[in-house]
């Protein structure tokens, strides 16, 4: 079982981005903070393009591949500077866990995929729980106006 993804490989494969510019699910410029895992999965925290922008965990199941080599070293470099003109550059290698009942200090719900398809569920069960009131009302206006 060899090719079963870990934490980890997933860990050594990644370091060696490290701080550079990668391209995250083939369309997204991020420079490579590290790596995180949740109870659900694996995942590449990056911060995306944009002034000041948060890190933002981004799921193993895509791929994470970096620009360093690929492209002409000015234009690597050029695009390297907006980066950092955009917000620091990470300074070592993050590995978090973030799995129920681990450090809450590491935890950011506003930025954690988990904790954003919960708060999806919930909203959803919320409109539907709201749903079934506002036809529970509609049933009983409807059957008094039948009834006057």
């Amino acid at each position: 079982m060899d090719n079963v993804l870990t934490f980890d490989k997933l860990a050594d494969k990644a370091r060696p981005l490290f701080g550079q510019v990668v391209l995250v699910y083939g369309s997204d410029l991020a420079v490579l903070h590290g790596v995180g895992w949740t109870e659900w999965d694996f995942y590449y925290i990056c911060r995306p393009k944009g002034y000041q922008a948060e890190p933002v965990w981004y799921s193993a199941v895509g791929y994470c591949e970096g620009l360093k080599g690929h492209l002409p070293p000015e234009m690597y470099e050029r695009i390297e500077n907006q980066f950092k003109l955009n917000g620091p550059m990470p300074e070592f290698f993050e590995r978090k866990v973030q799995i129920v009942g681990s450090d809450p200090e590491d935890y950011d719900p506003a930025r954690h995929p988990a904790a954003m398809e919960v708060a999806r569920q919930r909203a959803h069960e919320e409109a539907v729980a709201r749903s079934a009131e506002l036809g529970d009302v509609l049933d009983i206006m409807l059957n008094d106006e039948s009834a006057s």
